[in-house]
């Protein structure tokens, strides 16, 4: 699976960078979100499903970091393991709601 390098939130630009294994394990996570940075760090090892599901779980740690959610970090890991798993399971078993989505954007940008 080939990820974005870069993604846009706001004014925000996030760049995405995969990581090696031996990063990955050293600093014990499959990924990871610097808001100092505005960094997303990915285990470049995982699976596609486990790689887009850690992708999606970081971008709403960058998604509630930029819309100031001011969160206990316990009640956010929650908020972006819930979130980032169902949004992955939902794209995963509805492939015609990214045409959907993908379509709308197309159509708007003209």
């Amino acid at each position: 699976m080939k990820i974005p390098t870069i993604i846009y939130i706001g004014h925000r630009k996030i760049k995405i960078r995969e990581i090696s294994p031996k990063i990955a394990d050293r600093d014990k996570i499959y990924g990871d979100f610097d808001s100092q940075k505005d960094l997303i760090r990915i285990d470049k090892s995982l699976k596609d499903e486990k790689k887009l599901n850690t992708l999606l779980h970081e971008i709403v740690h960058a998604l509630l970091d930029h819309f100031n959610a001011e969160l206990k970090l316990k009640d956010e890991e929650k908020v972006c393991e819930v979130l980032g798993s169902g949004l992955s399971d939902l794209f995963f078993n509805n492939p015609k709601l990214i045409n959907l989505i993908s379509s709308v954007y197309n159509s708007n940008k003209k």
